[in-house]
């Protein structure tokens, strides 16, 4: 902490204007023991200017950010568990994706909300476009989410944001769950207020996790909320093979329904999770700030998107990574993996969703610490050009050969496992990662909520379309996906920055070109800061 009777000001071209004399000093918060974070102190007069209070937002994260370097062990320990417990924000999402695509395809289910009789077999079953569209509603509840529901954790903070938003996805599970026979539309409804519930933890989760991790781990920290999406892909895929193949006949409504019922349970998981974390330092701050001023009748107006170019080209690249991580086709076979193996003559389609999800958690747990060693621009290049290969190899196999041959059989389940393999370390992870440094801390929620709506409508567009095409073009879709893939190849390479073990301000200081000045800032920033007692 800057000692009392030794207070410095912050160097004018790194922080704030010195002609306010502006200090800083390091506090803990009275409702969290592990946080060292900045509290403001105006000795005079805060300046009103735009671009002054957007440096003094920007400047509490990055002290914010500092503190939390601190190399006391128990602190670290504290503030790495904390993480951990709210990468349980991304359980929800996977469990739905886990879980979708088995449940549309139950007889059960067919039975239940079928509009259409098969005139071979007599069953009901519902047409391609309507399960589309059940699955697929979903994303479009999570990109509405991520704009509205998410915004609130600005102003009420992040852990009231994902009150709220368990809440409406509790309401949207019991909507599914009562759903009465014939009535898809009710389920179709439910599906919504799940996706509004899903969609604004998908961005208060991992922006709300790189608040609270130490810099040097942050990466790791992040790529944990993707871990929990992969556990709950996987979960969810058990869960239907067993209500399927061993406790429940296909008479019965609970086949279906004790799926979806579960997620009451991850939900209550995620509530004692956020409960037990403390709020996120920088929000504190920044609500502290805004109080000070709104006390001194000099208030600052934001206008998110006022850097100019420099904000607008970061947004173009975030949202462009969170299209990828989408374009990629991981979730062409999350969805529907199930119907794809059935028809290519797996013998088990339930079971090979199920082998599908185990690689994709594992490789995704195994490979979280490759963010912060080799960073975030070499994952996403490398990890493009696998997917590229993988997805080739799938489609051409599957167009040329099918489930004719059982040789073909295995190598598209084969190549399918490596495509997830090159997605789980590189794309699915990092994606959340860099679109969590990217942006300055003033206007991140906003810019991650827009980066994260292309995601979900990409995310949409997948779901709905797939079973139409796939039945008009087989799978020669794939081909759609390696392209993108290609693509994304190119644009990572010139377009996106290194973001590894930098604070927002020095990733600023890349986008105003100022590169060279960037690693001095930060280490003349370190010596004006004192360490003493930060926790």
């Amino acid at each position: 902490m800057l000692s009392a009777a030794n207070k410095k000001s912050l160097t004018a071209t790194s922080m704030v204007s010195t002609s306010s004399s502006e200090n800083f000093s390091i506090n803990s918060t009275n409702n969290n023991d592990f946080y060292s974070v900045a509290s403001y102190t105006n000795e005079e007069t805060i300046s009103s200017k735009e671009n002054e209070g957007e440096n003094t937002i920007d400047s509490i994260a990055i002290i914010a950010n500092k503190s939390l370097t601190n190399d006391n062990s128990s602190s670290r320990a504290g503030l790495t568990l904390i993480c951990i417990f709210l990468s349980f924000t991304g359980l929800i999402f996977g469990w739905d994706v886990g879980t979708i695509g088995g449940i549309t395809n139950m007889t059960s289910f067919k039975n239940h909300f079928g509009t259409r009789i098969d005139s071979i077999t007599g069953e009901k079953y519902l047409p391609s476009l309507l399960v589309g569209g059940i699955i697929s509603i979903f994303n479009i509840g999570c990109a509405a989410g991520g704009l509205s529901l998410a915004r609130i954790g600005d102003t009420y903070g992040r852990k009231i944001g994902i009150y709220l938003a368990l809440i409406v996805y509790l309401i949207g599970l019991f909507i599914q769950i009562t759903s009465v026979s014939g009535k898809w539309y009710q389920f179709f409804i439910g599906r919504i207020f799940t996706g509004l519930g899903v969609g604004s933890t998908s961005v208060l989760g991992p922006m709300f996790i790189s608040e609270s991790a130490p810099i040097d781990i942050r990466g790791r920290m992040i790529s944990m909320y993707q871990v929990m999406c992969t556990f709950g892909i996987l979960a969810g895929n058990v869960t239907n093979f067993i209500c399927v193949k061993i406790l429940l006949s296909s008479a019965t409504n609970r086949q279906w329904i004790i799926p979806i019922a579960i997620g009451i349970l991850w939900a209550f998981f995620v509530f004692i999770a956020v409960i037990i974390a403390p709020e996120s330092p920088i929000y504190l701050q920044e609500k502290k700030l805004k109080q000070e001023n709104t006390n001194n009748k000099k208030v600052f107006f934001f206008n998110p998107l006022k850097n100019g170019n420099s904000l607008y080209l970061r947004l173009f690249i975030g949202i462009m990574i969170m299209v990828f991580q989408q374009t990629s086709g991981v979730n062409y076979f999350f969805y529907y993996g199930t119907s794809l193996f059935d028809s290519i003559g797996s013998s088990d389609p339930y079971l090979t969703a199920i082998i599908l999800s185990a690689v994709n958690f594992g490789t995704t747990l195994s490979g979280i610490s490759l963010v912060d060693k080799l960073g975030r621009k070499k994952l996403l290049f490398y990890g493009s050009i696998g997917c590229f290969i993988s997805m080739f190899v799938y489609a051409s196999v599957g167009q040329f050969c099918g489930g004719a041959i059982h040789v073909a059989t295995i190598i598209m389940i084969l190549f399918t496992c490596l495509f997830i393999i090159s997605f789980a370390i590189t794309l699915g992870p990092v994606s959340f990662v860099v679109i969590s440094e990217l942006f300055p801390a003033h206007c991140k929620n906003l810019c991650m909520a827009i980066s994260t709506l292309f995601n979900w409508l990409f995310n949409f567009l997948i779901g709905f379309f797939t079973p139409i095409i796939t039945s008009k073009i087989g799978f020669s879709f794939g081909y759609v996906f390696a392209a993108f893939m290609l693509i994304s190849i190119f644009f990572v390479f010139f377009m996106v920055p290194e973001t590894k073990g930098l604070t927002s301000f020095q990733i600023e200081e890349i986008y105003s070109g100022n590169r060279g000045n960037c690693a001095s800032q930060q280490e003349s920033c370190k010596k004006e800061i004192s360490t003493e007692n930060d926790f």
